[in-house]
């Protein structure tokens, strides 16, 4: 089986982000980086707590640990 754990992905610049609500895992968000650019995937937030801007929040986050690496390239 191919196995990837999280230090595997980060030794291939991708981190995988869990968004937790109260200590609850409620969704995840990817950034591969680059060179020049980075790339935002895997973003999802259960059904349940969609519409309620926890999305938006960690999509803005996710976009600050970007520009604070001084990568202003996102796709």
């Amino acid at each position: 089986k191919n196995i990837k754990f999280p230090e595997d992905e980060e030794k291939n610049n991708r981190i995988t982000y869990m968004i937790e609500l109260n200590e609850k895992a409620i969704g995840k968000i990817k950034i591969e980086k680059e060179e020049s650019s980075t790339f935002i995937y895997g973003f999802g937030i259960l059904p349940e707590f969609r519409g309620k801007g926890y999305g938006r929040n960690a999509l803005k986050s996710a976009m600050n640990i970007i520009n604070n690496s001084n990568i202003f390239n996102i796709s």
